[in-house]
């Protein structure tokens, strides 16, 4: 998955996004989509605090951003329900209140399966599966993001030569 369809599913499902550049260690927050294809973010700053001070301050393609090398990280922000793989995110308050070790040893896995979603004692939870067991713990939604997976496609060195449109014969040594 290329850097604007990171940014693009993790604006569409509620979360602002932290880019880090890094080449430089500049950041950027990119804070919504407009038509057209574009973003509004910040400016590239050398901290994020400066980085909040211009939320929204510059239009930007969103294309832009697939010719970096980014560290992208979901920031909560509005509520929107995720379909699909979840990771779950370190939030200061997640920590606070989850009380089972077993809850807190899942902050930064990625991949997990949503159980189902639901109003819990304290507002909106995702029920998440723990990996390779039969147990799920609940999450509010603002630590839960969608899981943005590289996908790696296997192909045959004539596959490859092929999509590259180059005609060169393989000899095998």
């Amino acid at each position: 998955m290329n850097n604007s369809s990171k940014i693009k599913l993790l604006l569409e499902t509620g979360f602002q996004v932290l880019a880090k550049n890094l080449d430089d260690n500049a950041y950027n927050i990119i804070s919504s989509l407009k038509s057209g294809g574009d973003v509004r973010c910040s400016d590239w700053e050398n901290t994020i605090e400066k980085c909040k001070d211009y939320i929204g301050c510059i239009s930007t393609p969103l294309k832009f951003f697939d010719n970096l090398n980014l560290e992208i990280t979901p920031i909560p922000h509005i509520y929107k329900e995720i379909k699909g793989l979840v990771d779950i995110i370190d939030c200061p308050e997640i920590r606070e209140s989850l009380h089972v070790q077993k809850a807190i040893e899942m902050i930064g896995q990625k991949g997990l399966e949503i159980k189902e979603y639901g109003e819990g004692s304290q507002g909106q939870y995702y029920w998440i599966w723990l990996k390779d067991e039969e147990n799920y713990w609940s999450f509010p939604t603002w630590c839960v993001a969608p899981h943005l997976e590289e996908k790696v496609e296997e192909l045959t060195l004539a596959e490859v030569c092929k999509r590259l449109g180059k005609n060169i014969k393989i000899i095998k040594e």
